[in-house]
């Protein structure tokens, strides 16, 4: 499906929604690249994956907008025991956001992500699509894709929630459909999210494979087509101030949360310089010359 062809969810949902609230919500209201430009950027919200409840009282007490849950040693989206899903879920707030990683799509059937669906409280569950590189070129491959990806969604939306597609940007070693290859299957499933991960948490972060210029036209298509989008992959505090004004809903976060190490304990300090830095960076973002860069950023062609 081109780009153009791309249709937007009717009712996006912002995170922390509930399915009730989805029938008086309004659609994304699309705005021009002048727009861009002419209004500030609300700052991203900092999403701190953890794999336990005591990593979920650090990252709730170092400012974490929304809270996932991810076991490092599973894999990228590697999915928590239902048990450490359902002592989170009791922790938190009521009005905190609660995400949870469930693995990789060929899994789903089977695999322990699928056990999410049972606790109430997790709103999204984020499925990556490694093993479906062939949905990039070939159309029979795509039609399956799609036919599996529509079962899970309807899964998970029998049981509250919504499905996030994770979209590789070090696809060839997930051996995974393209970004763009996502972005599409989210518009024709009707999606709201997509997530712009890396698989391979032992290589290069986000940026490394897909630079500035290259991110910040993949996320203006996901505007244009109505999507929220999410980021992560290795970002640092560093990186920050290079993702594209505007066009970020979410920063997700495992390393920097914990020192640089996926596989230690999140910090509630270094949640907190996550977030103070995440927000500086937007402000500087939000100054007019530095916005209009951005904006050329999206129209400027693709560099070697």
């Amino acid at each position: 499906m081109p780009p153009s062809a791309c249709k937007p969810p009717h009712r996006p949902i912002p995170p922390g929604a509930t399915a009730a609230r989805v029938a008086t919500m309004r659609p994304l209201r699309q705005r021009s690249d002048r727009a861009a430009v002419d209004i500030p950027a609300a700052p991203p919200q900092l999403l701190v994956s953890v794999a336990c409840a005591s990593e979920a009282r650090a990252a709730l007490a170092g400012g974490a907008d929304w809270i996932d849950l991810k076991e490092p040693a599973r894999g990228a989206l590697g999915s928590v025991d239902v048990d450490t899903a359902q002592a989170v879920a009791t922790l938190l707030p009521a009005q905190e956001r609660l995400s949870a990683a469930a693995g990789e799509l060929a899994e789903w059937p089977t695999g322990r992500g699928r056990e999410s669906l049972r606790v109430p409280r997790i709103e999204l569950v984020k499925l990556g699509l490694a093993g479906f590189a062939a949905a990039s070129h070939d159309k029979a491959a795509r039609t399956e894709l799609a036919e599996r990806a529509a079962a899970a969604v309807a899964a998970a939306r029998a049981a509250g929630k919504q499905v996030v597609l994770a979209g590789y940007a070090d696809a060839a070693r997930a051996d995974a459909p393209a970004p763009e290859v996502v972005r599409d299957l989210c518009c024709q499933l009707r999606l709201p999210w997509l997530l712009i991960d890396t698989f391979d948490k032992r290589g290069g972060g986000l940026l490394d494979w897909l630079p500035p210029r290259a991110l910040a036209r993949l996320l203006a298509s996901c505007r244009r087509a109505g999507l929220h989008t999410a980021v992560a992959g290795r970002l640092r505090c560093a990186d920050f101030a290079a993702l594209p004004a505007g066009l970020v809903d979410v920063v997700g976060v495992r390393s920097a949360a914990c020192g640089g190490d996926r596989t230690g304990a999140v910090s509630e300090t270094a949640v907190r310089n996550l977030k103070e830095t995440l927000h500086a960076a937007a402000a500087a973002a939000n100054c007019p010359e530095v916005a209009r860069q951005q904006v050329d950023a999206t129209r400027a062609p693709a560099s070697s």
